[in-house]
This record gives C-alpha cells, sequence and structure tokens, in this order.
C-alpha cells in the first residue's frame, strides 16, 4: 500500500502560492491546512515502533492512533493491530514481549494501569495539549470543581481526560454543544429545588448530584472543538451562576480555561479566512470521526456549499459525491454536475489536522480529472496515483 504520509506536490504548490488554475478551475487552499505537530510527532514514534517488527515483537495500538481511515489502513498493511478495548479482559493476552501505542488522544487512567500490569512496553504519543486538558482538570477537581467539559462523550480524548477528574476524587458533566449548557444553565437556577441534568448516557461521572456538583464548575474543552461555540458555553454558564448567586460569588465559583490546541484554532481561522473570498464549492478531506476535520466544515458550511470527504474515493463520479453532512453526520451522495457548467469555478480546500497532505492533493487532482480539466505539471505525479491506486 503507497504511504500516505509522502510529500504532496501540488499541496506544497498551494502553500506558496495559495491557488492555481488548471484550465476553467482554480484550486485554492486553505492557509493552514492538514497534520499538525502533535499528529505528525505521533506518527513518527509509530514509525520507529514499526522497525521492531523484524524482531517478532508485536507492536499494537490501543486506539487508532488518529482519525484518518487511509492512515489506519496503511498501519495495518504494514502489520500493526489494533487492540479491541471494548472487549472483556481485552489486555489478557498482552504479555512483555509486545508494545502498546498510547495514540495522540491519550489513554484514560484504567488503561494505562492494565498496560502497566501486562508489563508491556508502552509509547505514548499523547499530544501535549491534551496533557494540559489533564492538569486543567486535576486541578479542577483538588479546588471542589466539577469539571464541565465541551465535547464528545464516546471520544477517546475526553473519556481519557474525564478520568483524569474521577482519578483526583472530582465529578464531571460533558456538554456536546451549546444547546446542552442551556440545559444545563436551566438546572443551575432551579438545583435547590431538585433541578435533574438529562442528556443522555456516559454524560455525568457516578454518583453525580445536580444541587450539590453543579455549584461550582469549572469548564475545558476536548481540544479540537469549535472555538466560538466553547466561548458561548462559556458565557451561557456563567451567567447562570450569576443569576443563581450573584456577581460577587462567580470568581469563586466558575473557572474556565480556553483548551482549544493551537493547531485547531490556526485551522479554524484559516478556514474563516478562506471563506472570505468567493468560492463556489469547499472541500474539507479527512476522516469523517475526527472532530477537527468536522469543526472545519461545518465552519465552511456557515458561508459556502461545503463537503466533508475522506479522500479522493468519495469523487466517484461528478453525480456521485460520497461525503458526511454536516446537519446530521450521516453518510451521503450529491450531484455536483452543475460545477461543470460554469465558465469558471473557484474550488476551496482544506484538510484537518490528522489529514496526510497526500491525501488532499490526489482529491484535487481527481476533481479536476472528472471536470475533463488539464492536470498542472505539478501534480503528475498524483495524477498518476489517482489513476492507477
Amino acid at each position: 500500500m503507497t504511504n500516505p504520509l509522502r510529500p504532496s506536490p501540488l499541496v506544497s504548490h498551494l502553500r506558496r502560492h495559495e491557488s492555481l488554475t488548471a484550465g476553467s478551475t482554480e484550486l485554492v487552499l486553505a492557509g493552514t491546512t492538514g497534520m499538525c505537530r502533535g499528529v505528525k510527532r505521533a506518527l513518527g514514534m509509530v514509525a520507529k515502533a514499526r522497525e521492531g517488527l523484524s524482531d517478532g515483537r508485536r507492536v499494537l495500538l490501543l486506539h487508532e492512533i488518529i482519525h484518518n481511515p487511509t492512515v489506519g489502513r496503511w498501519l495495518r498493511a504494514g502489520g500493526i493491530e489494533t487492540l479491541d478495548t471494548e472487549a472483556d479482559e481485552w489486555w489478557a493476552a498482552l504479555s512483555a514481549a509486545d508494545t502498546v501505542i498510547i495514540p495522540a488522544f491519550g489513554a484514560t487512567v484504567n488503561d494505562e494501569r492494565l498496560l502497566r500490569a501486562a508489563g508491556v512496553k508502552v509509547i505514548d504519543t499523547t499530544c501535549p495539549s491534551v496533557r494540559g486538558v489533564w492538569s486543567r482538570v486535576s486541578a479542577y477537581a483538588q479546588a471542589g470543581f466539577t469539571t464541565v467539559l465541551h465535547g464528545r462523550p464516546d471520544h477517546p480524548e475526553t473519556r481519557a481526560t474525564l478520568s483524569r477528574a474521577i482519578a483526583a476524587g472530582g465529578h464531571y458533566l460533558v456538554v456536546r454543544e451549546a444547546a446542552d449548557a442551556r440545559e444545563v444553565a436551566e438546572v443551575i437556577g432551579g438545583a435547590e429545588n431538585g433541578g435533574v441534568v438529562r442528556l443522555g448516557e456516559g454524560v455525568l461521572s457516578p454518583g453525580f448530584e445536580s444541587a450539590r456538583d453543579l455549584t461550582r464548575i469549572g469548564l475545558v474543552n476536548q481540544t479540537t472543538m469549535l472555538a466560538d461555540e466553547s466561548r458561548e458555553i462559556a458565557a451561557v454558564l456563567g451567567d447562570a451562576l450569576i443569576r443563581r448567586y450573584g456577581d460577587r460569588e462567580l470568581e469563586s465559583r466558575f473557572r474556565t480555561f480556553g483548551t482549544i490546541c493551537r493547531a485547531t484554532q490556526e485551522r479554524q481561522d484559516a478556514i474563516r479566512r478562506l471563506t472570505n473570498r468567493a468560492l463556489d464549492l469547499l472541500f474539507v478531506v479527512g476522516g469523517h470521526a475526527s472532530s477537527n476535520t468536522r469543526h472545519l466544515a461545518e465552519l465552511g458550511g456557515r458561508s459556502v456549499r461545503t463537503y466533508h470527504v475522506e479522500g479522493p474515493q468519495a469523487l466517484q463520479s461528478l453525480t456521485a459525491l460520497r461525503h458526511q453532512s454536516l446537519g446530521t453526520r450521516t453518510a451521503a451522495i450529491d450531484d455536483i454536475a452543475w460545477l461543470a457548467d460554469l465558465p469558471h469555478r473557484v474550488v476551496g480546500f482544506a484538510g484537518g489536522a490528522s489529514t496526510p497532505d497526500a491525501e488532499v492533493g490526489e482529491t484535487m487532482v481527481r476533481l479536476l480529472l472528472l471536470l475533463g480539466e488539464p492536470c498542472p505539471p505539478v501534480a503528475e505525479a498524483e495524477r498518476i496515483l489517482a489513476a492507477h491506486g
């Protein structure tokens, strides 16, 4: 299988020149796009671990190293397996002869304990930004504050972070979006009358009691969430506490610390700048399970027709574009044949923080081929790969 981490001549060109015209199509790239430093660091550590496969040692991933299916397939083709941590006693078959890689999202306190007990060699690729969130929630718990986390309750990063709150003796609550925060705000206003948070499964720590655990709260974010939504959530919760306890009490009852990682913020800012220009269409390339990629698509979709695609394979034809719906987050097929009817078209591209440059470049080339445009010389290598890969 071709290495998806190879450089992309086309993306490299666009990073230097911002846009490129092929026939009647202008390609424009977001100013900051593709793999972040933390992802590159994690994959570099995995690549080094692969060198040990020749001595008979198994190399296993605790979870997906990143949320990118192309990279996942490439790693499996190279002999690296992913543990099924949802299975009962998944650790039982591990031995000191194994190497286990903790992904960039991190691992729960309990999973780390089980790995130590199994005696495996551990390679920890946890992103430093994630560790910063862990420090924050531990400090909240030690100070008697309940952690409110803006994120996806089923995400490995969220689970790892919440385990730190529990380990430090605290409680937690997860809000997925601003609407959830508004429900929590209503409960804060009536907690003394028995208000109960009802946000679904997996969002409350064991033994959570609204009347007790919503009197002092500390807010953090999964590092890949939408920054403006996190700010809205902070405002909603802060206002609720003011209404309940008064202005003077806010400092002693509410703490907030923006934990959106720098790479996520830079990519969100780049999407905003890209959509300030006139685009006919925007492709955001990356895994459908990737939070940061999905949020880039949501941002783009506020001002231009935007498709979240996993790579060139999404472009079956101009009448069969496979993508993830921005509203429902389900698989969808769309028709973009209208694009070919435009006398001149401007198409924007961006990649999530876990998206290889090659995947973005091949998606561009695939679109040009479907439009019948001449592929520019800089894309020749990718054109061949797209045609034969």
